[in-house]
């Protein structure tokens, strides 16, 4: 019975924190059908251009952007999808490799303690994406991926062990992934 209430009140926060993140405005077109599509913003045509041409970045300079991104790793209160005010700076810092590179992927990838749902790493990793579109990163370039509690950074069931697992990574990827 624990664990229903529990998975009830996931369910919640996760749509609890989607709404606060994207609200409805009144002439937006309904949401996408299925849940794990990722939202297209409306793009330039420059934007859509340089997106979608071969790879104009050097090995040094991706090398970089990587090391950047390496640092962009932000943890969760548990079972919490909606980022602590604290990682605006997080973001930013993620946002402008990405911006001066045009043409690099990346994959914001969402993963929860043992004792949370997959649906509230995929919400984290969602919201994490509105973010960085929002700080104009295209939403074409960037891959979510749900980890789950599959990947944990940290074995073990203590909470300590759960606090570094409730996190979203953001890192370089290939363009075809």
């Amino acid at each position: 019975m624990r664990s229903t209430g529990r998975s009830i009140l996931a369910a919640l926060l996760v749509a609890l924190a989607a709404c606060a993140e994207n609200p409805p405005k009144p002439d937006a077109p309904p949401p996408p059908t299925t849940a794990m599509v990722a939202p297209t913003t409306t793009a330039s045509a420059a934007t859509t251009a340089s997106a979608t041409t071969p790879a104009d970045v050097t090995a040094d300079e991706r090398a970089a952007a990587a090391k950047e991104l390496a640092d962009a790793i932000i943890t969760y209160p548990p079972l919490l999808a909606t980022p602590p005010p604290t990682v605006a700076p997080i973001i930013d810092k993620a946002a402008a490799p990405l911006l001066r590179h045009p043409t690099l992927v990346a994959e914001v990838g969402g993963h929860a303690s043992d004792d949370e749902l997959e649906e509230v790493a995929w919400a984290r990793a969602n919201l994490i994406a509105s973010s960085l579109a929002a700080r104009g990163v295209s939403r074409e370039r960037l891959v979510l991926k749900t980890y789950g509690k599959g990947h944990p950074r940290v074995q073990g069931t203590t909470e300590e062990a759960r606090a570094k697992n409730r996190r979203v990574e953001i890192k370089l990827v290939d363009r075809d992934r």
